[in-house]
This record gives structure tokens, sequence and C-alpha cells, in this order.
């Protein structure tokens, strides 16, 4: 799932009126904490999401916590938003998404 949405309740069997951005990478996934992968092993998987996600002309979010943004890294999510970039990636804010979402009646 790489498409903002609206989620449905089940509980109302109604639409809820927010717009919810999927969360597609998040560097403790990546590294020690979850998936535990060395960063040739990271940047692979990071770019194959990116490229999914490209194809299918979805939106990648990110989570960096701040404690995350030193070292290594800070380099990796360096390299993401250059790939990104390469890719003519629209970079923008939540609230340009949702914005344009709702002017493009999505």
């Amino acid at each position: 799932m790489c498409h903002p949405f609206k989620p449905f309740n089940l509980n109302t069997g109604k639409i809820i009126e927010i717009i919810e951005i999927p969360l597609i990478i998040m560097e403790a996934s990546l590294s020690d904490t979850y998936m535990r992968l060395d960063s040739a092993r990271a940047w692979e998987k990071t770019q194959r999401l990116i490229d999914a996600v490209a194809a299918c002309h979805g939106v990648i979010t990110l989570l960096w916590h701040n404690k995350s943004l030193i070292g290594k890294q800070t380099k990796f999510y360096e390299k993401i938003l250059n790939y990104c970039a390469e890719k003519n990636a629209w970079m923008t804010s939540g609230k340009d998404i949702v914005t344009w979402l709702n002017r493009n009646n999505r």
C-alpha cells in the first residue's frame, strides 16, 4: 500500500474523514531494531521499495527518528533523498499531499 487513503471504520461502517499516508521506510526496521540488515542489504531493500512505489505512482514516506540522524544513518537518509531526487520525485510535506489530493478529487 503506497497510496494515501481514507480509512474505513468497521464499527460504524463509514469512512473516517482523515487521510492516511502509509509508512513505507523506517530506519529502525532496516537496522538493529528489527531486520538487522547491513548497509548494503538495507540499501538494496530501500532501492527496491522506492522503485516499486515509483512504478505505481505512489508515495514514499520515511520515518527517521531524531536519535538516528547521526553518523551512518544520516548518510543513508541523504542517500535515499538523493536517489528520490534523481528519479524526479516530488518531495514535500503531508499537508501538501493532502492539498493535492483534495484539489484533484482523489
